[in-house]
């Protein structure tokens, strides 16, 4: 019975822990997809989102799933109270799990997270200079157009430091 829960806990974790790593790399990949090119259609937008949340979902139970079949395990950690992917195993197939979970679910996401607000940020830039030549410096909408340059920029660095550090 102790292993069974030690199992469901660990799948459990492990699952909602990758989906939530997906859907934190999701968020600024649709703002910059809807930014870049300017998607309004509520309709279309509503089922792109559905598709994503899927995949996301299905993505998250595959890979929390592997150590049932084999790929890994799950093992009582942190004075035997919770139980997570055995981080400590030499066997090789649990090495290649361990790498490709921090690649998937780590590394990459980083970079997608980067590279996304990095693209929001540049569109921004230029929306900032647009605004400036078609409504001059001291407009209301060019200030609005570049207060919303700095909001962006705040909320990259907060969700990369905090991607990085949780």
């Amino acid at each position: 019975m102790v292993r069974a829960l030690c199992q469901y806990y660990g799948f459990t974790n492990t699952t909602l822990s990758f989906n939530s790593m997906l859907n934190l790399t999701a968020q600024p990949v649709a703002c910059a997809l809807s930014i870049k090119r300017k998607i309004v259609h509520h309709r279309i937008q509503r089922r792109r989102l559905i598709r994503t949340s899927v995949f996301i979902w299905l993505t998250a139970i595959l890979w929390g799933a592997f150590p049932f079949f084999g790929w890994s395990n799950f093992v009582p950690e942190s004075k035997q109270k919770v139980c997570a992917v055995d981080w400590g195993s030499s066997k090789p197939l649990d090495i290649i799990y361990i790498v490709c979970i921090l690649l998937l679910f780590y590394v990459i996401p980083i970079a997608v997270t980067v590279i996304s607000y990095s693209s929001i940020f540049r569109d921004m830039s230029d929306m900032t200079k647009n605004a400036r030549v078609r409504w001059g410096c001291d407009s209301f909408l060019t200030r609005s157009t570049s207060l919303g340059k700095v909001r962006v920029a705040r909320q990259a660095f907060a969700m990369t430091t905090g991607f990085i550090i949780c």
